[in-house]
């Protein structure tokens, strides 16, 4: 997919894609990945700006790589875009069914003030829990974070990294 609806401030795809969402039906996306596994590959890094943004489209992509087996074939993982007001633990146990391994986590801050400035839309519980929940599912966890936002002090910066810590995540970002 391309465009995003959301106005975080220190991004700039909406400069880049738009604001437009647009995606490719899943059906689409999985003639591709069947196109691609019989050309020999078998791990992909799905590099979509919104992967779950409309969770009932990323269902569907995992339950037809189920139905049809390449699961079975391949593993991959999301590098972009799993938004975590997105999700619930019933679609990342899907993701891992149908061959996920790894999702990367926009996480930003661990500051609230921080995120709320930068319209992110999401609060440190909800990343507490999004982690949590991946990896019940059996997913790793990238978590990707900003430091030296505009009006962030020393000690917010380093209120984000305890934060990052305190998450177990498998991978941690500091951007």
């Amino acid at each position: 997919s391309r465009g995003c609806p959301f106005n975080c401030v220190f991004c700039a795809d909406h400069l880049v894609h738009g604001k437009q969402f647009r995606y490719r039906s899943p059906e689409n996306v999985i003639a591709e990945v069947e196109y691609l596994v019989s050309q020999g590959v078998e791990e992909f890094d799905f590099i979509d700006d919104n992967f779950t943004l409309l969770p009932s489209r990323a269902e569907k992509i995992c339950d037809l790589m189920i139905q049809k087996g390449l699961n079975k074939k391949i593993s991959w993982r999301c590098s972009n875009g799993v938004r975590i007001d997105k999700l619930n633990l019933d679609l990342l146990k899907k993701m891992k069914q149908a061959g996920c391994w790894n999702v990367f986590f926009g996480l930003e801050s661990g500051n609230q003030e921080l995120l709320n400035f930068m319209k992110k839309g999401q609060t440190l519980d909800m990343m507490r829990t999004a982690v949590k929940w991946a990896h019940d599912a059996g997913i790793e966890v990238r978590g990707s974070f900003i430091l030296g936002l505009p009006g962030e002090t020393p000690e917010m910066g380093r209120k984000t990294v305890d934060f990052a810590l305190s998450l177990d995540l498998d991978y941690g970002q500091f951007n």
